[in-house]
This record gives structure tokens, C-alpha cells and sequence, in this order.
């Protein structure tokens, strides 16, 4: 005959067995709280790709996730995170461009956050030797056709072959938000835009530091897109086309792939 007393012990001998599956060991069913916050989250690096910022870290097992906190000056991060994680990772497709952007990482639980030391990515091109990739055609590149530096020489897109042709110097314009000029490669041939008037070739011409020569760059979520200064019009792989020999002109921003370029 079962009594209140024989039901009082099975149901504590159950609540016991269920905590010591659970736990590994006897003890209470109760999910266990976290004595204090997780580690700080450490070895933080920050890259920019043309699009987005991408952050990176060690975390910690004691973590439930992390909260991304970005501000745009140092120690200025604002309260409210960016965004949030559960890995070790994290991609800010929002990042502004042509500015430098400061990041701290947060690692929680319920028993609090820690942060981590603070990191910065500097969100333009830098003044280094480049490749620069059309989305339209993610396996050509921009290209001096012929290898001609004479005046006039037209440029295109042409599948990527390691050649000096495709090497272009993004040289920053000082005292400018995100102004460059992009010199091929080892010669004194610039890149120029021939006029204002849309749908003309882009070519290579002696540098002069002219206003058809100057080149701002701009950050989109996929890539960067660099307009002229004569008329603002974008660096555009004509009709989007892919085949080798395609003309790069300037052409009325739209955001499409065939003006978002990747620079590597």
C-alpha cells in the first residue's frame, strides 16, 4: 500500500537521480549560477575589407555571448552594443567610412560582462600596392590594357594573372576624407577620367595630381566604389560584362556590382 511517506521518498530519490544525471554529481535540480562574470575576451584584432569591419578574439567557455560596442573615438564607445554574438567573431557591415573606428568586446553571463582592451580600425584604403577586383567579375581585374603608359592608353577589366599591369599605388591625399590617386604600378601612369560626360573610358595619363585624377573612396556593405572628381560619377565595368577587354568607364553611381570593387 503506497502511503504519502513511500511517495515523499520516491519523489526525492527521483529529484536526486535527475541531479545527478544532470550535474554529474548529487545534488540540487536547480541549474547552477555563474559566480562571477566570464573572462575578458582576449587577442582582439580588427581588419577592414572594404565593406565591413571584421573583429576577432578568444572568448571563454563561461560565456553566454558577446556584445560589440563601437564608438568613434577612443574610450567614446557608446552604451548601446552593435550588435551581439554568441562566437568568436563578429562582422560590423555599419562601420562609417573614411574614418577611424573604435571597438570594445564584452563577454557576459549572469553573473555580469567583462571587456576587453579596446581595438581601432582605420576604415580607407591604405597607401600600399593593390589589386582591385569588380564584383560584376570576381575573377578579373583592373588592368592597363596592354601594359601602355602613354597618354591615353584605355584601361579594362581582364581575367587576374599576377601581371604589373593589374598592380595599382592607392596613394592617400593628405588633408582629404578618402581622396587617392592610383597610379599604376613602378611607372608614372595615372588613373584619369577623360571628361565629365558619362560612359567615357577611363585611361591612364602622366600624373599631374588633377582633379581627374583624384579618386574618393567609398564603403558599401560588399566593397568600396570610388567616384571621380570632375563630376562624381563612379569607376563602372561597362554593362557589368565579365568577358576580358571590357571597358572601364564612369557611369552615374547606382550601387550596382559592376562599380563595387574589392581592393586587396
Amino acid at each position: 500500500m503506497r502511503t504519502p511517506h513511500t511517495l515523499y521518498v520516491r519523489e526525492t530519490l527521483l529529484s536526486f537521480l535527475i541531479a545527478a544525471c544532470l550535474t554529474g554529481s548529487p545534488g540540487s535540480v536547480m541549474a547552477q549560477t555563474p559566480s562571477g562574470p566570464p573572462p575578458a575576451p582576449y587577442s582582439v584584432t580588427s581588419s577592414w575589407t572594404g565593406g565591413s569591419v571584421t573583429l576577432r578574439w578568444i572568448g571563454s567557455e563561461t560565456a553566454t555571448g558577446y556584445y560589440v560596442y563601437r564608438g568613434a573615438s577612443s574610450n567614446g564607445e557608446q552604451p548601446t552594443p552593435v550588435g551581439t554574438t554568441s562566437s568568436s567573431s563578429y562582422s560590423d557591415i555599419t562601420a562609417p567610412s573614411n574614418s577611424t573606428v573604435f571597438y570594445v568586446i564584452a563577454a557576459y553571463n549572469s553573473g555580469g560582462l567583462s571587456r576587453s582592451v579596446e581595438v581601432n580600425a582605420r576604415t580607407v584604403v591604405t597607401s600600399n600596392v593593390h589589386t582591385a577586383t569588380p564584383l560584376c567579375a570576381t575573377g578579373s581585374r583592373l588592368d592597363d590594357t596592354h601594359g601602355g603608359t602613354a597618354n591615353g592608353n584605355p584601361v579594362e577589366i581582364y581575367h587576374a594573372n599576377n601581371a604589373y599591369t593589374q598592380n595599382w599605388d592607392f596613394t592617400y591625399i593628405p588633408g582629404t576624407a578618402a581622396n587617392y590617386r592610383v597610379q599604376l604600378h613602378g611607372t608614372d601612369a595615372c588613373l584619369d577620367a577623360i571628361s565629365s560626360t558619362q560612359g567615357q573610358h577611363i585611361e591612364v595619363w602622366s600624373c599631374n595630381g588633377g582633379v581627374k585624377q583624384t579618386w574618393t573612396a567609398h564603403s558599401t556593405p560588399k566593397g568600396l566604389t570610388f567616384t571621380q572628381g570632375l563630376n562624381n560619377m563612379c569607376l563602372d565595368v561597362r554593362s557589368g560584362a565579365s568577358v576580358d577587354g571590357t571597358v572601364v568607364e564612369d557611369w552615374p553611381c547606382n550601387g550596382a556590382t559592376s562599380q563595387t570593387w574589392v581592393v586587396n
